[in-house]
């Protein structure tokens, strides 16, 4: 499934203009059309019950800056046309990442690109905060902007072998830069009931040594085996494997190595999918030096994927 509508969120920060950025090398690699949204995020300050001349001001000045951040939207989707044919925005109303997840339904946008953080109209909201709310509650697939306004040059794809974190390699594959570095990574553990008998490394001939390179031999097959389906791309693909939490070692990952996207995919229902979102995908998005890219499976998918993520 290709992605074809990507929904933007914007507030006229830095990190705003990152996510636009990224959005845009996105969009024209995969040939996608784009909306942007600004949220007017005004909170009632009472001027109804108790008008004085304060509130009144107060609300002449929010009038003023929805009006100044809507004229702003619309040039900057004038300018986004320049390179992305396919450009129109819209202003909502109401607290961000409601309204962010809700356009995107109304929309049926397949990916979301927002900012880590960056000032709402009343500075109240850090897009942080923001941005881990819409990937809980999004039914699509999230792009959380960092770094460098270029290109996916150096990618990370966090795999565990189900057809949704497959799936999330072949989105990459259509996002990334032609030229573009891909690893599929996975962190893997001893099976249940071997936990105490893998504290100690592994010694020539001990049993845990055989399990221990079994696992990796056969780890390496199916990572192979998924660069293979994948097809021929002008981008180099390789797989890379570790001992470890998924959380940890995806984060000690891209801590070790200049990435520039970490992409992660989710699995199952609305409910179970926030269970796992608490141990991976959100400390990933909260922790990792680069963008993110959150990859849900769907209401319907994947109710018996492995829970490596």
């Amino acid at each position: 499934m290709a992605l074809t509508r990507f929904l933007v969120a914007v507030d006229f920060s830095p990190e705003s203009e990152t996510a636009l950025a990224q959005a845009i090398f996105m969009a024209e690699r995969a040939g996608a059309a784009m909306e942007l949204l600004w949220v007017e995020d005004r909170l009632p300050f009472g001027g109804a019950l108790s008008p004085t001349p304060a509130n009144a001001e107060l609300e002449r000045m929010m009038d003023e800056f929805a009006d100044e951040a809507a004229r702003r939207l619309e040039a900057l989707a004038e300018r986004t046309r320049a390179r992305v044919p396919e450009v129109t925005h819209f202003v909502g109303k109401g607290f961000p990442d409601e309204v962010i997840a809700a356009h995107a339904e109304a929309i049926q946008a397949d990916l979301v690109v927002m900012g880590t953080k960056g000032l709402s109209g009343l500075k109240r909201f850090f897009l942080g905060s923001v941005a881990e709310k819409v990937i809980r509650t999004c039914h699509t697939n999230v792009l959380v902007a960092r770094g460098p306004a270029h290109a996916f040059e150096r990618v990370l794809v966090a795999s565990d072998f189900s057809p949704v974190s497959e799936r999330a390699l072949h989105l990459t594959l259509t996002l990334a830069a032609p030229a573009a570095e891909v690893e599929l990574f996975h962190a893997w553990h001893y099976p249940a009931g071997t936990i105490g008998m893998s504290t100690a490394a592994p010694k020539p001939g001990d049993p845990m040594a055989l399990l221990h390179d079994q696992i990796l031999d056969s780890n390496e097959q199916r990572g192979r085996a998924v660069i293979e389906r994948a097809g021929q791309t002008t981008q180099t693909l390789r797989f890379a494997q570790h001992h470890g939490a998924p959380a940890a070692e995806i984060q000690n990952r891209l801590e070790a190595s200049p990435f520039d996207l970490a992409v992660l995919s989710t699995h199952g229902h609305r409910g179970f999918r926030r269970f796992l979102l608490g141990s991976v995908a959100e400390a990933t998005v909260r922790h990792a030096p680069c963008s993110v890219l959150v990859i849900h499976a769907g209401d319907e998918a994947e109710a018996e994927a492995p829970l490596g993520l």
